[in-house]
C-alpha cells in the first residue's frame, strides 16, 4: 500500500496536519509520518511521541525518531508529512494503529527489497545510505558502533546527542539539521 493510500484513509477519519495546528499536551493521538509514496511511520501515543519525529524538536527516547532523521538527511525535511487523529481513549487509540499495520504495515520504503521491512531493518537501511551519500562528513568509527545500535533502539539517539555535543553535532549536519538539542 502507498502512502498516499494510507493518508487519504487517515485524512478520511479526520486527521490534523501536525505542521499546521501541534496536538495539545498530554493528548492520546495515532500519527503517521510520510514522504511521497514512502510510510515512515504509524503510531499512537501522547503528543510527544509525534513531536519527538517532526523538525526542531528533541528525539526523545523514541525509535522511529532515528528513522525520521536518517531519512530527512537522505532527502531532506521538506517532503515530510505529519498528521494526528485525536483519540477519546487509549484502548481506541491502540485499535486504529493495529488497524492500519495491517493495512499499510508498519513502514514502507519505496528503494527497499521487501515490501514492509521491520523498524530495524528499515532504520539500519536509511543508516547506511545516509552514511554513503554523505561521505564527505567523518563519523567517528565510536559514533557509527553507537548508531548502529539505534537501528534496534532508538532511544539511545537522544542519549548520544545530551552525552557528547561533539558527536551530537556529527549527527545534527547528518541529518539536516531536524532535531533541535539543547544540552
Amino acid at each position: 500500500m502507498s502512502a498516499q493510500a494510507l493518508k487519504k484513509r487517515f485524512l478520511d477519519l479526520g486527521a490534523i496536519d501536525a505542521t499546521i495546528k501541534t496536538p495539545s499536551a498530554k493528548s492520546i493521538i495515532n500519527y503517521i509520518v510520510i514522504s511521497k509514496n514512502d510510510i515512515l511511520a504509524v503510531g499512537m501515543g501522547r503528543d510527544s511521541r509525534l513531536k519527538s519525529l517532526m523538525p526542531n524538536y528533541a528525539p526523545k527516547k523514541h525509535t522511529k525518531a532515528f528513522l525520521v532523521a536518517c531519512y530527512a538527511g537522505i532527502y531532506g525535511g521538506d517532503s515530510l508529512e505529519f498528521y494526528f487523529i485525536r483519540q477519546e481513549t487509549r484502548d481506541q487509540a491502540v485499535a486504529l494503529e493495529e488497524a492500519l499495520h495491517q493495512e499499510f504495515g508498519q513502514l514502507s520504503l519505496c528503494d527497499y527489497q521487501e515490501p514492509s521491512p521491520s523498524l530495524s531493518q528499515g532504520s539500519s537501511h536509511l543508516w547506511q545510505q545516509l552514511l554513503m551519500n554523505k561521505s564527505n562528513i567523518i563519523v567517528p568509527e565510536k559514533l557509527k558502533g553507537m548508531i548502529d545500535l539505534c537501528s534496534y533502539d532508538g532511544d539511545i539517539l537522544y542519549t548520544i546527542f545530551k552525552a557528547n555535543p561533539d558527536y551530537g553535532a556529527i549527527l545534527n549536519r547528518l541529518f539536516n539539521g531536524h532535531f533541535k538539542i539543547n544540552n
